[in-house]
Order: structure tokens, then sequence, then C-alpha cells
């Protein structure tokens, strides 16, 4: 009779002879490498079966030992009985073995769950039989209210599934961080083999999560926000987003693009992304349906914040003249700062808070805004140039994204020149400007007026503006030119204030004006 046992489990062959009228001349075994067992020894049980022979029969057994149960064997029975002239006379019987398996598996308690007890190597022309229980050597389950149990059917590859399934109603009873249940297994095919030792099936209990992660980001760029759901055993049932007013994310519509994710290894991600234009500040809601935690639409806060970047694409700075550019961080997050560095397009160099005093990183100031700046100093401001301010926002929501803007250094210059006036006759003063992109204004004074383009005597003129320059024209009535004063011709930027005087000397001497103060404009 061949066996079928669990490998490395001691297995009992048996050897029937019938026809007998007396015991056996000889019995032995041998064993596969065709050494003969003839007692016992070296592990093995050797019993030649006279001491139960019924007067027609006799039943020889070998016990083999664990070490010897690794793998399919193939034994002989070797018998002599002289009253059938046999001599010698060898039979195969089959030392066979199967594998047991189960993988920890994650559970929720809220619907049923399944418990697999995998066989492998089992014998194609038969099955074996599992049996499962609740505790070691505890009763048989059987099919009932709490558990339904499938044998399974032995594959091509000589692989049975057996699978116990737990109802509700009894998950509903269970809990802790997992459960064990215990499988065996017999040889159906030959039953006097051996049951196995039980087998743990393990049951991990999961238990629902969901991480929001939010976002911080430029006003003029696009947003992803998502929710990371964890603990669970398969794709969820449903996802769904809310805006911050509450009303319903629509994919493909209003900018709003939503992708529910795909289960992997125990976790989704669903992810929201938001179009530039569509992007402001406020706590979106993700909505999670798990029926297998029993759970209908848990919600999540998924927050967005929006901050922006100030600058002036354009500056305009007069040759030599010292300047600053400003790169302003507003809307943060609270707890968000920003690094901030620049980097000038004539020949790269970067330029950083810790390398001294060009750069200036301030403090965030009302929780949200910070205020940055390079200061150019005057080697810095003799020809057009670009820096590019760039940005990197830190802080709880931020991705590690650098963003860059452009400012466009425009460098001008100034002249002025005064005509040849007499004591008591009209004459002019004449202001340039070099070298601007665009046109700036001109403004004049003297030590005693503010602005004399709207006091009676004075007239500015302003000629059409060329590729190359523009001027401004203070033509003074005699009334004004009785004795010698100084004119201060002041040019404007969007930052700044340039003033330069012109000393008016009424014998008619020609001067050309100079640079008496450069200040920030307010």
């Amino acid at each position: 009779t061949n066996s079928e046992v669990l490998s490395g489990t001691s297995a009992i062959l048996y050897c029937v002879v019938t026809g007998l009228t007396k015991i056996l001349e000889s019995v032995s075994w041998e064993k596969p490498d065709g050494s003969s067992i003839t007692a016992s020894g070296n592990g093995f049980e050797f019993d030649d079966g006279s001491t139960n022979f019924d007067g027609s029969s006799q039943t020889t057994a070998l016990t083999i030992p664990t070490d010897q149960t690794i793998d399919d064997m193939t034994y002989k029975c070797v018998l002599q009985s002289n009253e059938h002239d046999v001599l010698g006379r060898k039979i195969d019987v089959h030392s066979k073995v199967f594998r047991m398996s189960s993988t920890p598996k994650f559970v929720t308690l809220s619907v049923e769950q399944t418990l697999t007890c995998t066989i492998s190597e089992v014998d194609l022309n038969g099955e074996v039989v599992v049996t499962w229980r609740e505790t070691s050597d505890g009763t048989p389950l059987i099919n009932d209210d709490n558990y339904g149990i499938e044998q399974g059917t032995v594959n091509a590859n000589g692989i049975q599934d057996s699978v116990l399934t737990i109802k509700a109603a009894k998950m509903s009873t269970l809990s802790g961080p997992s459960f064990t249940y215990k499988c065996s297994a017999r040889s159906g095919q030959y039953p006097t083999s051996a049951e196995s030792t039980e087998l743990d099936v393990v049951a991990n209990v999961v238990t629902l999560g969901v991480v929001s992660h939010g976002t911080e980001q430029l006003f003029s760029a696009p947003a992803k926000l998502s929710c990371t759901i964890t603990g669970i055993t398969k794709q969820v049932d449903l996802i769904q987003w809310q805006e911050p007013g509450g009303e319903p994310v629509q994919s493909g519509q209003d900018g709003f693009i939503v992708s529910e994710g795909n289960f992997d290894n125990g976790s989704q991600t669903t992810v929201l992304r938001v179009s530039e234009g569509v992007v402001e500040d406020g706590v979106f809601t993700c909505l999670v349906t798990a029926v297998e935690h029993g759970q209908v639409a848990f919600p999540t806060p998924v927050r967005l914040n929006v901050f922006d970047v100030v600058v002036s694409p354009e500056q305009a700075v007069k040759t030599h003249a010292p300047s600053k550019l400003f790169c302003n961080v507003t809307g943060m997050d609270p707890g968000s700062s920003a690094e901030v560095w620049w980097i000038r397009d004539s020949d790269q160099q970067e330029f950083r808070d810790q390398q001294g005093n060009n750069v200036i990183t301030g403090p965030v100031v009302d929780n949200s805004n910070q205020s940055n700046y390079i200061t150019l100093d005057t080697s810095m401001t003799t020809t057009d140039d670009v820096f590019t301010c760039f940005v990197r926002v830190k802080g709880t929501y931020t991705e590690d994204t650098v963003h860059e803007f452009n400012v466009i250094l425009d460098i001008f210059s100034v002249s002025t020149v005064a005509d040849h006036i007499h004591k008591g006759e009209e004459g002019n003063l004449t202001c340039t400007v070099t070298g601007a992109n665009k046109p700036l204004d001109i403004m004049w004074s003297t030590d005693q007026l503010t602005n004399v383009s709207s006091v009676e005597g004075y007239e500015v003129n302003q000629p059409d503006v060329t590729d190359e320059s523009q001027s401004s024209i203070l033509t003074i009535s005699g009334q004004h030119t009785l004795n010698d004063a100084v004119y201060t011709c002041t040019v404007v930027t969007d930052t700044s204030l340039y003033h330069h005087s012109i000393p008016l000397n009424v014998m008619g001497v020609e001067v050309t004006g100079s640079v008496v103060e450069v200040g920030t404009r307010a």
C-alpha cells in the first residue's frame, strides 16, 4: 500500500501478501539506492508481519523516518514463498509527499472573508482531505451559519487550494490586529497515510486610513491634490471630491481632472488636478466609500493654498546708480517661507543670501508675506542685463518646485544742457534720457518750487520720443531770468527718482548738469 504524507513526516509502507497457508520464508525491503532493509535501524522500523499472520495473509510494514520523506521515493518489498515457488519477488511501493503553505492575508471585519490552505505536489490521481479548525486540535469546522468550506480539486500542476469562508456573522465577533485558523491534510487516495501536522493560516486585520496631501502652489500654475487610502484589500468602491463650497467636482469640467488611482499592495491614491486660472485658496474634501470597512463617503479635508510672486518685469535704472530688484512672495501658508536666489544672465553668476549683502531674504510677516531683493551696486548697473529670480516655497504642503521670474534691467543715461541766457531774456534748459526701453516721466523744479510746470512763466515741452532718446525742454520766460538760480531735472522710474541740477547763470554761460542726489521713490 502506497503512502502520501506531508513532506518531512514519518510514513508507513505496507506490503500485504494473501493466498498463503503458512508464513513467508523471507521478507525484506529494498531502499531506492538498492540497499536492503532486513531489520530495524538507522531510523527505519521493520516489521516482517510474521506475528500477525492470520492463516491466509501476512502484512509487512516499513516505517520511514522523517529525513527520508522530503521527496517522492519508491521502495521495494522483497518476498520469498516456497509454497508458491516465489523467490525474491520485488513489489514497488511508493512513498509520496505533498507540501502545505499559506500566505498571511489582510482582512477587514465588516464583510465575509476567505482564507486559503494550499497543498502542492499532490498526486494527480487523487486529492487530499483538508480539515479546518479554530484552534489547535479543536473541533473540525463544518458548513454552517459561520463557515463555508471548499475542499478544492487538484489542478494540472498538482496544486489543490482549500478555501475557508468566514461569514459576516462570524467576522463581526472577531477582533484584534490578527487571528489564526488551522488547517491539516490527509491523503484521500491512500487513507492509511498519516494526517499532516496543522498549518497556521493567519489573517491580519487592517484599519481604513486616509492621508491627505495638500499643496501650496503658485497662483499662475496648476495644482495637484491627493489622498492616499490605506488598510484596504481591494480597490475602494467609490471616490468623490468636493470643492471648498461643497459642490461635487466633475472630472473633465471647470478645470478639474480626477484620477481614482489603482489598488496596489494595500493602498490606493486618488489625485485631483486643478488647472491654472481655477487655483484659489480653499479646503477640498476627498470622500471614500469602502464597503469592506462599512464606510460610505468617508470624508478627508485636503488643503490648497495659493501664493503669488510679485516682480517688476522691467526696471529702468540710471547708469552707474545703485538700485534694488524686488521679488516679493505673498499669500504663503502660515509656517511656510521662501528660498530666493538670483542669476545674472550676462555671465550666469549666482547670487544668494549667504554670499554677502547682495541678496536679502526678508522675514515672513503677517504669517504669509516675505519681501526679498537683490542690491545692485554701481558696477552692476553699467549695461542692460536680465536678472532671474528663483523662488522655492518651503512648507507643509509645498512640492519641491522652483519658479522663475525674469527682471529686465534697463540701463539709461541722463544729460542736461542750458542755453546762453541773458538777464531778463527767455531761455531753455534741456534734460535728455538716452537708452531707456520705454518713455520715462521727467519733472522740473527749483529750490523754491517743487513743480514749475504749473507756474506762470514756465513751459515744458517734450518732443517726440525716438528709439534712442527722449528729451524734456523747460522754457523760462524773462521774468524768471533776472537772477541766478538752480533748476533740477528729475527722471521718474517705477522704483526711483534720479535728480540732476542745472545751475542757471543769467550771464548766459552754458553749463552741463551733474548728479547731486539719487533717491528712492516714495
